[in-house]
């Protein structure tokens, strides 16, 4: 028995919708291996805030130094930063392009998305597209002793 063109077609179409099913998939898993940034402190899912000190976290004394905040349950995913100009930001890890996580390249002085390239400068700021919108920005607050950062973004 022979078997009839609609039959054929039925199978190369399913073949077809297989095949980039699976594609996507293992480019949302590669994706997924960009956003393995290391955390070092996560808040509680109800904190509102969160306080760094100096001593437990004395990268954020130094110029270019961060450190990694999760919040909400992974929800938020925070870069704490000391920006060259001396400042300390508190920015969204998650690229505005299709949310990979960014990672800080000291050398450059720019954030850079793993997955399609975008850069970032230290304030959050689109240098380098695809990405079209800055990092979300979170108030932060320097006090003698570290910093203060708020887990809700500013508007």
């Amino acid at each position: 028995m022979s078997k009839s063109p609609s039959s054929r077609r039925d199978f190369l179409a399913t073949s077809a919708r297989t095949a980039t099913a699976v594609g996507l998939a293992g480019s949302c898993a590669s994706c997924a291996w960009f956003n393995k940034n290391d955390i070092q402190v996560e808040a509680r899912p109800e904190d509102q805030t969160l306080t760094l000190s100096f001593e437990r976290h004395p990268a954020l004394k130094d110029p270019h130094g961060t450190v990694n905040v999760e919040a909400r349950d992974g929800d938020v995913r925070l870069v704490i930063l000391r920006r060259p100009d001396g400042q300390l930001v508190a920015l969204s890890m998650e690229c505005t392009h299709w949310g990979c996580d960014v990672d800080w390249d000291k050398a450059k002085a720019h954030f850079e998305c793993p997955c399609h390239g975008s850069l970032f400068d230290a304030s959050g700021a689109v240098l380098e597209g695809p990405a079209d919108e800055p990092l979300r920005a979170y108030p932060v607050t320097e006090t003698e002793t570290g910093c203060v950062v708020q887990l809700t973004p500013t508007a």
